[in-house]
């Protein structure tokens, strides 16, 4: 359902005409509060949509505790739900539209991803072992998230934008961006570098650190046997 839900949410940021070029590289994208204009309510129905997903989220999060499966909620699942939740709520009360809709989009294209490896998983044992070694680059998407929305407030608080502009959301979002992020690679750390969990940084330096031993076992077993050959022939 996630990925239905989130796929309608990207298809319509699009159909109703959002630039993510605007949004990066442009020094003003207001927001359209016309009323009469069917595009702008539009994108204020993916504002309330994405409001009742992150909801969904937060009472998912709810039942793991009253099933007390303690192990599924972290601070970060706690703190990232809640945070979320209410700043989607603001936004769609004060700045439905704009450069705005970006965080909603972005996040939206990651739970796409997400939500196809966790489906993927459920088939069973065998592709949960086979969709391991992908774990990691799903934080990886995420953290790659953040950079792209703290890249969107540096752009949105620069004295160069437009007064138009929501700074205000700005102000709000950028810090809990920028939390989130530290809280997200915390959690990369200590869950897949530290642990030795397969990276794309330790699977380097696990081919390089392979290789040296693999030739050096190889150069002492020609040694021993040319060791041992000449004791062969003095026993025969």
């Amino acid at each position: 359902m996630q990925i239905c839900v989130c796929t309608y949410v990207v298809y319509q940021s699009f159909a109703n005409d959002f630039s993510v070029r605007q949004s990066l590289f442009t020094t003003c994208y207001p927001i359209n509060k016309d009323p009469t204009d069917e595009k702008a309510n539009n994108i204020v129905d993916i504002f309330y949509l994405t409001y009742l997903i992150k909801m969904s989220e937060l009472v998912e999060t709810v039942f793991f505790v009253l099933r007390k499966k303690f192990n599924q909620v972290s601070n970060l699942h706690l703190y990232h739900h809640v945070s979320t939740l209410l700043i989607v709520w603001w936004g769609a009360r004060l700045y439905p539209g704009g450069i705005a809709l970006f965080p909603i989009l972005l996040n939206c294209i990651v739970h796409i991803i997400m939500y196809a490896y966790y489906l993927v998983s459920n088939f069973g044992p065998k592709w949960q072992a086979r969709m391991a070694p992908i774990k990691p680059y799903i934080t990886i998407v995420q953290m790659a998230q953040f950079v792209l929305l703290i890249a969107m407030c540096c752009n949105l608080l620069s004295p160069y934008y437009c007064k138009e502009g929501p700074q205000g959301f700005g102000y709000v979002f950028a810090p809990n961006v920028g939390l989130v992020f530290f809280l997200f690679y915390r959690f990369f750390k200590r869950t897949y570098l530290a642990t030795g969990h397969p990276t794309p940084l330790s699977r380097r330096t696990k081919t390089s650190t392979i290789d040296c031993p693999k030739k050096s076992l190889n150069d002492d077993n020609n040694n021993a046997n040319s060791k041992k050959s000449p004791k062969v022939k003095k026993i025969h």
